[in-house]
Order: C-alpha cells, then sequence, then structure tokens
C-alpha cells in the first residue's frame, strides 16, 4: 500500500469494525463512509446532513466466510445460485481483499483501490483478477475490472449489488425502467415487459430488468429526496425487495428492515453475462449521487 500523507491519515481511520473485522472509516469534506476488507465493501455512504443512502441490517454477520447483508456486495463470478455452484452470487463476497492503493484529490475527494485474492483456477473459476475503485466525494463512485488469465474463454456474471435506504418502500417509486424486458424471479423466471413509468413496491420484487443502460432513480416522499444510480459497462439492472414475509425468513434481516431498503443492483447477468478471450478484461461502474425532493 502507498504510504499516507498527513491530509489523508486526517479523513482515513483503519479500525475494527463489526465483528472485529478490519474497517476503514473515510471522511471527506462532503460524506461519511466505512469499508470493509471482507468482501471489499462499501457498507456505508452518508452525505453530510442527510440519512444515508447506504443500506446495512443490524442483523447483518460480520463474520469470515459470511456475506455482509448490506451496502455494495461484489456479485461475482454468478449471481443467484445456479445448479452445482457452492454459494449463492460466487465467491467475491466471501473473500478479504487488499487495499493496494489509497490518494487523495485537489478537491478533497478520496480515491481506494482494493484487490481481491487471485483466483488460480480451479472448477468454479478460471485464473482471473478482481480489482476494485472507490472515489468518494459528495457522489459514491465504485467500479469493479475484472481480467481473464486464463487460457480460455471465461464467461461469468457481474454485479453490484446496492442497498439503498428509504423511508418506506410502499411510497417510493423508481423510474428509468419503462418498457425495459425483465425476467421475474417472484414467478419462476417469467418474461414480461414493464410497460409502466414507474416500478412500485407492495411485496416482493424481485426482477432482472435485461439491457438497459439507463440511470436509474428512486424518489423517495419520506426522505424528501431523490437517490441516483448511474451505470457503465452494465446491462443489467436488478430491483430487489423481499417483501415481509421472505424478510421474516432471512436471518440477517430484521423482520421489519425490508421496508427500509431497497435494491438497485447493476451489472451483467442473466442474458446479459460476459465473455472475455484470455487475457481480456472488463469494468463495470456505479456512480450513487442524491439531491433534495422526490
Amino acid at each position: 500500500m502507498n504510504g499516507t500523507t498527513p491530509s489523508l491519515a486526517n479523513h482515513v481511520a483503519f479500525l475494527n469494525g463489526r465483528g472485529e473485522l478490519p474497517m476503514l472509516e473515510i471522511l471527506t469534506r462532503w460524506s461519511r463512509a466505512e469499508l470493509y476488507l471482507h468482501g471489499g465493501q462499501v457498507t456505508h455512504f452518508q452525505k453530510e446532513g442527510e440519512p444515508p443512502i447506504l443500506f446495512t441490517s443490524q442483523c447483518s454477520r460480520f463474520e469470515p466466510g459470511v456475506p455482509i447483508r448490506g451496502g455494495i456486495p461484489v456479485i461475482f463470478p454468478w449471481f443467484g445460485q445456479p445448479e452445482g455452484r457452492p454459494h449463492r452470487h460466487g465467491i467475491a463476497r466471501l473473500r478479504d481483499w487488499a487495499l493496494s492503493e489509497l490518494a487523495t484529490g485537489l478537491d478533497g475527494s478520496l480515491r481506494l483501490c482494493l484487490r481481491m485474492p487471485e483466483v488460480e483456477g480451479g472448477p468454479d473459476c478460471p485464473a482471473c483478477a478482481v480489482e476494485s475503485e472507490l472515489v468518494i466525494r459528495d457522489t459514491l463512485t465504485v467500479e469493479v475490472r475484472v481480467t481473464n488469465q486464463s487460457e480460455r474463454p471465461f464467461t461469468f456474471e457481474l454485479c453490484l449489488q446496492t442497498y439503498l435506504t428509504v423511508g418506506d418502500v410502499r411510497q417510493i417509486w423508481i423510474t428509468g425502467l419503462q418498457d425495459t424486458e425483465y425476467l421475474d424471479a417472484t414467478t419462476g423466471g417469467r418474461r414480461a415487459r414493464d410497460t409502466a413509468p414507474r416500478v412500485t413496491i407492495q411485496d416482493e420484487v424481485d426482477r432482472i430488468y435485461l439491457n438497459t443502460a439507463r440511470p436509474v432513480e428512486v424518489h423517495d416522499p419520506v426522505l424528501q429526496r431523490t437517490v441516483r444510480v448511474e451505470k457503465n459497462g452494465s446491462a443489467s439492472t436488478i430491483i430487489w425487495n423481499p417483501g415481509p414475509d421472505r424478510a421474516r425468513s432471512l436471518p440477517d434481516l430484521g423482520d421489519d428492515e425490508y421496508l427500509h431498503m431497497v435494491c438497485v443492483e447493476c451489472g451483467n447477468v442473466a442474458d446479459n453475462a460476459l465473455t472475455l478471450p484470455p487475457g481480456g478484461s472488463t469494468a463495470l461502474q456505479i456512480i450513487l449521487s442524491s439531491r433534495p425532493g422526490p
């Protein structure tokens, strides 16, 4: 890791977080963030004077080998749990990443680079390198890069599973997905087309929107703000909320916490899975921002 300057030392603290897991607390002139090396995962991002933009469950288990429920998990190299795969949503969120670079911009923004332990190749994933870069200011930018280091083509799925804080999920509406085809996991993967100008949530929602590169906005009349999720290198957008019944079955999510979160996930999954040739690489980026008013 690069040496830190005095100005950086005033902005970043290396701490033992929940479960004694290594954590970085990050302060800028605009915002506060928390990053766990476990999963290489941002678990908190909050602008000055606003409620948190990211949601993390108070019931999440912060333990080695267990995924953190909330923030922005990195989903790789598969989405969901295809038959024969040992873990749901892949291996990246279960590994301890390493901080490789820490730098400050002239404007006071902070940039952090992390690297997942290299995959040397095996039945579930060929040899590859996975890195991420975060830029924290009044916006949060997360970019993940995958490089195929094997000698054969590599087909995989990649997703940033962003948990957003909302005042009451039953009152929000989501825009940016009108006239987009989606796969509905609540009906066994049935295909449908969303013709409505708004997505609303009254019960469990689990949809993979396909072939869409547009930004998505979450309009929240309770918190009186709109959160915008922009993306680059992503053809899929997933909207997920477990609803009351499913939430009660999840041991790492409080029974009523579903009311205060919604996942707007960006990536390349299902029909949009990626294939890299030997030596090829790809990047997936999201930019989170907020503005007043629903």
